[in-house]
């Protein structure tokens, strides 16, 4: 609770905020309070669950302000309030919400299509149809990629299968 500090604390929820230990920000105390107070007695996994809730919607947004920096168009806002929904680490880094991101993409990725080819032939289409233009080729380059290791290829079949993508999209 680096960030908030009070007198007293004017409630049991308040207190067990305070007990829990986690940092809390100042403008996070109100919806957090409000949440803890419905589970009291709270302890610190509670507190650590509703602080998650909190922050869910922030991630979300940071998410895919970090899906929009690595060039990754077909990371949809579904994925990433999937992702910031699985997390159950109020503490959570950037990195470690990439990889639930992660997950969650390649699961999408994986149920695209019942093979490699065909999975990044839906996810190319379902881009062009919504924005118009297809992927520069470093982004289709990277979308191969997720698209190889979503569906478990290893590193040598991974590099084949990008090269292919490629090709077939030059």
């Amino acid at each position: 609770m680096d960030d908030y500090t009070t007198e007293s604390l004017a409630n049991p929820a308040e207190a067990a905020i305070e007990a829990a230990g986690l940092r809390v920000e100042q403008r996070e105390m109100p919806q957090l309070v409000r949440l803890v107070s419905r589970r009291m007695p709270a302890d610190r996994e509670s507190v650590a669950e509703a602080l998650c809730q909190v922050r869910r919607k922030p991630w979300t947004g940071r998410l895919l302000d970090l899906a929009n920096r690595f060039g990754e168009s077909w990371v949809r806002r579904a994925d990433a309030e999937a992702a910031a929904g699985r997390v159950t680490d109020p503490e959570i880094g950037d990195e470690g919400l990439r990889e639930e991101l992660r997950e969650v993409v390649a699961a999408r990725l994986r149920a695209a299509g019942a093979t490699p080819e065909a999975a990044l032939e839906a996810i190319a289409s379902e881009l062009l149809e919504a924005t118009g233009h297809l992927l520069p080729a470093d982004r289709h380059a990277t979308l191969a990629q997720q698209v190889a290791h979503a569906h478990g290829m290893d590193r040598a079949a991974t590099a084949g299968f990008v090269a292919a993508a490629i090709r077939a999209e030059d």
